[in-house]
């Protein structure tokens, strides 16, 4: 059951992570915009569901406003992530779906 549970967060967290690169632009330095944006595109798309919502709100708050625009860049295709964002993001987000 556990690893079942593992893969499915993996698979879940994988998601996830296609979904954040093709989330669109909030606009720069507004970490409330930017959170929401990111929100709006991840439960639009069905990549999370609604018990997740809070968890994945709250990983996503805990991020810098540059860490947000850095990953809002990316998903416009306008810059790469910096080294070792992703791995964080992946890294917060395995909490929310291996919670409970």
């Amino acid at each position: 059951m556990t690893r079942r549970m593992t893969l499915a967060a993996a698979g879940s967290i994988a998601a996830l992570g296609l979904v954040l690169t093709g989330c669109g632009s909030a606009g720069g330095g507004d970490k409330e915009a930017l959170v929401n944006t990111l929100m709006s595109d991840l439960t639009e798309s069905g990549a999370i569901t609604q018990e997740q919502d809070d968890c994945v709100r709250g990983k996503l708050n805990e991020l810098s406003v540059d860490e947000l625009t850095a990953l809002d860049a990316d998903s416009d295709g306008d810059a790469e992530l910096p080294a070792g964002l992703e791995e964080k993001v992946s890294g917060m987000l395995m909490e929310c779906f291996t919670a409970g």
